[in-house]
This record gives structure tokens, sequence and C-alpha cells, in this order.
């Protein structure tokens, strides 16, 4: 899997002007190597705490690496109060745009949507021009809500939505490969190319962003469990510390997961072998259709796909860490060919599906 690299922007930035003595240097290091190589949540929490332990000395500098440290541990609570007391004991702080961005992100995670609203709108008020300020204010007018694209010829009376999950955007780039194309790049080029094709084939299909925009994971999550939503399908692009590594996989939350085992255990064997059988078509139409390696159907609780009730597949389009694979990705017609596969694979299920029902 590629690691969790929301925060590779940003970590070439944390500590610019910190004095070489502060103590940060280190930490800096290791917070890059864990973004590019990937790291356990209890590596990335010791990090946090490495941080904070420098404080002292380096300010909110030292804070703003914990909360991010934190945030990749998917510890969203630690991640939110870091961010609360860098605003508390550093109000002056030239990180004050990102700490306020950054801690409605966490904000919308926990489900505390008010208070993510408010460090939005202060952010907006505060810093008119701002980079955080103009995602701020996308976000809190609604463009990062979805786009609906009603399907051709009967009005997309055929069926309820097909969620298409355009993985990152804006501030989060994604994958890197090595000739510097981002994955949120290469995913929403695929979404439209996928949702062109869904669309004339009769299908209302909701995208969960049209362009270049950063949409947090709960956000996402939420469009996938709309009454309307019938499929869901979360695109991206992989990345390895071995350059070898290639191919396609499809990712479906397992079985044991928590939200899953909340449910009555026939409703929630049910979901999952939908999910596996959506899997397992997609996966075969995808490598089929575009003779890559096929590396199979995985299973991870992945954020975008906890607790949905409908089919919900995360398909890992390729791998930007291998060389040849990047500069297939790069192609126009490699990239018709995955929308063309994966389009294949959502009506056969969803044909299937009726058929059997």
């Amino acid at each position: 899997m590629k690691p969790h690299i929301f925060w590779r922007y940003l970590l070439l930035f944390v500590c610019l002007g910190c004095a070489s003595d502060s103590g940060l240097g280190p930490l800096i290091d290791a917070q890059r190597r864990y973004a590019a190589q990937g790291a356990s949540p209890s590596e990335w929490v010791s990090l946090g705490e490495a941080f904070e332990a420098q404080e002292p000395n380096a300010g909110c500098e030292a804070l703003f690496g914990a909360a991010i440290s934190y945030y990749d541990a998917d510890a969203m609570a630690r991640a939110a109060a870091t961010f609360e007391r860098l605003l508390s004991d550093y109000p002056n702080s030239p990180r004050l745009p990102e700490t306020l961005y950054f801690l409605a992100v966490a904000y919308e995670e926990l489900e505390r949507s008010a208070e993510a609203t408010r460090m939005l709108s202060r952010l907006v008020r505060e810093f008119p021009g701002n980079q955080y300020a103009k995602e701020a204010a996308h976000y809190l007018s609604g463009v990062a809500g979805g786009v609906l694209i009603r399907g051709a010829g009967q009005g997309g009376a055929r069926s309820r939505w097909i969620v298409v999950d355009a993985g990152h955007g804006g501030i989060d780039p994604g994958a890197i490969g090595r000739g510097g194309r981002q994955e949120k790049e290469i995913v929403l080029d695929v979404a439209r190319r996928l949702s062109e094709i869904l669309s004339r084939s009769g299908y209302d299909v909701l995208l969960t962003r049209g362009e270049d925009r950063f949409v947090p994971l709960l956000r996402r999550n939420r469009m996938g469990r709309h009454r309307q939503t019938g499929v869901f399908v979360s695109l991206h692009v992989n990345w390895a510390r071995l350059s070898s590594a290639s191919g396609i996989e499809t990712w479906v939350a397992p079985l044991s997961h928590p939200e899953f085992a909340a449910l009555p255990p026939e409703t929630a064997s049910r979901i999952y072998e939908e999910n596996r059988a959506f899997a397992e078509i997609a996966q075969r139409t995808l490598t089929v259709k575009t003779g890559a390696k096929d590396r199979g159907v995985k299973e991870a609780a992945f954020k975008a796909l906890r607790g949905l009730r409908v089919p919900a597949i995360l398909v890992e389009m390729g791998f930007l860490s291998n060389r040849s694979e990047a500069a297939r990705l790069e192609l126009s017609s490699y990239r018709q060919l995955l929308a063309e596969g994966l389009a294949r694979g959502i009506l056969s299920y969803i044909e299937r599906s009726n058929a059997s029902s």
C-alpha cells in the first residue's frame, strides 16, 4: 500500500526559519521519511510526542509538527487538541491560517461540523486571499459537496446514483510520481472519463469532486451514505517503497470492521459479500482491459469505505513509484482504458444485481 501522504507538500515547509539548533531537524527528517515510505500509527504518535517535547524551545513549529503526526496516526482527537493548544498558546503564529484550516478538517473528521464551520469562517474573515482561505471559502460554499451528472436518455431513472470518488485534491496531492505527476490529477481525469461513460449509459453519477478541490474523507463517506446512492467507487493511484511493485488492486472493508460488528450478522455478511462480488468483477474487467498485473482483491478499513451499506470499493489503478507504470498513467489513452474497464465492471455488477433481485 502507498503511505498516507496527505501532508507531503506541507512537510516541505514545516520549520522553515527555525534555528538549526532547535532540535527539530532530525524530527523533520523523520517526518519526511515517514511520509515517503510509510509508518505505523504508533510510529507517528511517537514522532508527535517527540515534537511536543521540543515545544518549550521550538514553539509553534513543534506543535504544528506534532499535530501533523497525530493526524497521520489517525489520532484525530489528539491532533485537534494539539492544534487547539497552538491556537491558544501562539495566537500570533505565522502558522495560524494552516492551523485554522487543518483544525477544521480534524473537527470534520470527528463529526464536530459546527466547530469546523466556525474555524473556516474565521479563516476566510481574517486571512482573505490566503490559499487556505480560498479552500475554506469553497468548502463553506458547498462546492466540496459533489457534482451530480444526470444520465442520458431516461433522466437517470435506471438506477440510484453511482458515486465516483476521485481521491485527494486541492492541497492534498496524494502520491507523487518520479516525474512530478500527482495522484490527484490522474484520478480526477479518470473519474471524469468514467462519469461520462456511465451517464451516457443512462445512470446518474455523483462525483465527490469535479475539480481540483480538497474534500475531507468524512464528506466523501457521507455521499456514499446518501439515500440515493446505489454503489460507491473510490479511485486512487498507488505508491510503494519497491519501485518494482506494479499492477491494479481493489479493496473492500473487512467483515471484522467495527461498523459491521454493529449490524445484525446477516446484514453485515450480505453487505460484505456484495462488496467482494463487486470488487472481483471490477478487478477482472480492469485488468483485462488494461493488461495490467492483477494484484487481486484485498481488505482494509479505509475511511472512505467505513460504514457504507451499499456495494463499495476502493481501486488502486497502478503505481506511480514504478517508472513504466507511471509512464502509462501519463497517457490519456491509458486513462481512457482505465475508465472503460471500470465502467464495464460497474455496469456488469449492476446488471447482475438487477437480474438476481
